[in-house]
């Protein structure tokens, strides 16, 4: 069997910028959930509805990726 007739599933790879607006996430120090508003580049940053900042560390995602 040829390479390219295997039915080969492909898996998507998101990165930490592809993160949509209105994402809901969690923050790992207090434990409030917050929506992203912008993602802001190199460091990866999120600019949320609490007017403040968040790396990515400081973060966890709660509704992404999309299954």
């Amino acid at each position: 069997m040829n390479k390219s007739e295997k039915n080969i599933e492909k898996k998507i790879m998101y990165g930490m910028n592809d993160i949509p607006s209105g994402t809901t996430i969690k923050i790992k120090q207090t434990g409030k959930e917050v929506k992203v508003i912008e993602v802001l580049h190199f460091p990866t940053r999120y600019k949320c509805d609490d007017k403040n900042i968040y790396y990515v560390s400081q973060v966890i995602f709660l509704d992404w990726p999309p299954e």
